[in-house]
């Protein structure tokens, strides 16, 4: 590893000639790259680079969906979302063309195709990049990031956006201001980062960008330079999120396999988010998990009545069957009298049956 050339290196440090890439190197895939954008950046960018300093959004939305058409907002998305899935040089490439043109550009480009795009692409569930990532890849969609605050910049992680749980579990109420948000006036989704009560860390959550949602906007920015990209500040007013709650159920015996709270249908999906599993909870264990117990906010009262439970067979789930060699499990359901515990994020509770109700304490 001491042996790699970094960055400058070449021109103070002694070097062999094939250590050092250069686009004469470009393989052809590559090269028909590089001819495909510099034919991009003369007919849409270098005629338009006045208009897009003079912040003419719409112009820049126009060529940007342009470049989503080309496939030039895809390449290090992979095609399983609809992506390129070409490497990191193929990805410097077309950013070194289009930033050549005109920086202006380059910024909502680059804001879009990295830090508004590949946060989900790399640390997202399977259903989030499912959902988002091929909108994003193909330009339906913008994405903007919203990390600096006013007192919060270098230092990101002292932000003092929040993020509270509803008493039911089953929401984030997201409050506070974000500023110099890159796109923000045209972007379809923001990924947005906040406090959950006093946790050390800030977390990440994808939001869509909904005017009935507590979402709102300052002015645009007069800035001196890089005009063509969107500046403003983004505030959120108990902005709501689904809390996709992951509540382990390995220790009863079920697998590794989590419950959806927002789904409400109780069955499992695997750490991946997958919505496959064989299994599927009695309404005890679901509104127990959903509405009593989160992994970051146990608050169980002493005593709670849930409705008598109705367990639903796994035939009736269609999407997959389990394998038959296993055979699928559900929870049975108790009978009068009859005293059952679970346990899950360290807290036990034990429920009865009694007189067609269920009490757990």
């Amino acid at each position: 590893m001491a042996d790699i050339i970094r960055g400058g290196q070449f021109l103070v440090k002694e070097t062999k000639c094939e250590d050092i890439f250069t686009p004469e190197d470009f393989n052809e895939e590559q090269i028909m790259m590089r001819d495909s954008v510099i034919e991009f950046v003369d007919k849409e960018l270098w005629p338009n680079k006045e208009r897009f300093e003079k912040k003419d959004y719409a112009l820049t939305e126009e060529v940007m969906k342009k470049a989503g058409e080309l496939g030039y907002l895809s390449i290090a998305v992979p095609e399983a979302y609809g992506g390129m899935g070409m490497g990191f040089t193929n990805t410097v490439l077309v950013c070194d063309y289009i930033s050549g043109a005109t920086g202006s550009f380059s910024t909502a480009f680059g804001a879009h195709t990295g830090i508004g795009t590949m946060p989900i692409t790399l640390y997202g569930t399977e259903e989030q990049k499912q959902k988002y990532v091929p909108k994003l890849a193909s330009g339906e969609w913008f994405g903007a990031y919203c990390l600096t605050e006013p007192g919060a910049g270098s230092d990101a992680n002292s932000g003092k956006t929040k993020a509270v749980l509803s008493a039911d579990g089953k929401t984030y109420s997201i409050t506070g201001g974000k500023m110099w948000i890159s796109n923000a006036g045209f972007c379809s989704l923001f990924i947005v980062f906040a406090r959950i009560e006093d946790d050390k860390n800030i977390t990440g959550f994808i939001l869509e960008n909904t005017q009935d949602n507590g979402i709102s906007f300052g002015e645009e920015e007069h800035k001196l330079g890089i005009r063509a990209s969107s500046t403003r500040q983004v505030f959120f007013n108990e902005t709501k999120k689904i809390a996709y709650v992951k509540t382990s159920f390995a220790d009863m015996g079920l697998g590794k396999y989590y419950i959806r709270c927002d789904a409400g249908d109780g069955f499992f999906q695997d750490p991946a988010g997958n919505r496959d599993g064989p299994y599927k909870l009695d309404t005890i264990l679901l509104d127990w998990v959903c509405k009593g117990l989160h992994p970051s906010t146990v608050r169980l009262p002493e005593s709670f009545e849930i409705p008598a439970p109705k367990v639903i067979s796994p035939e009736t789930f269609t999407k997959r069957r389990p394998p038959a060699s296993r055979g699928p499990k559900t929870v049975p359901d108790s009978s009068e009298g009859e005293a059952r515990t679970y346990s899950a994020n360290g807290v036990t509770v034990t429920c009865v049956k009694e007189n067609g109700r269920t009490v757990c304490r």
